[in-house]
């Protein structure tokens, strides 16, 4: 998942505290300069698959979600939730 924020507003204190707060942990964390020089971007690696939680809450923090990479093995999980989701309409 990679974030942005303000430079103010990057507090690795704060960003840990939302993982922890939806039973997520930290594996990886980078931060790097984004395009606009007011802004930075964090790049996190969480132990968990089920991201909506960690988005939607940092989304109420006022932190903009640049990207959201999964593996493949959610990807064919979202798949097959979506395909029985059609079926289920189509009866």
């Amino acid at each position: 998942m990679i974030l942005e924020g303000t430079q103010n507003s990057y507090h690795l204190s704060v960003i840990a505290r939302i993982c922890e707060n939806n039973d997520a942990k930290i594996l990886s964390l980078t931060v790097s300069n984004s395009p606009d020089p007011s802004r930075l971007w964090v790049t996190l690696k969480l132990n968990i698959r089920e991201l909506s939680r960690v988005i939607a809450t940092f989304e109420r923090f006022d932190y903009k979600i640049i990207r959201v990479i999964f593996d493949a093995e959610q990807m064919e999980d979202y798949q097959e939730q979506y395909e029985n989701l059609i079926r289920f309409l189509n009866l």
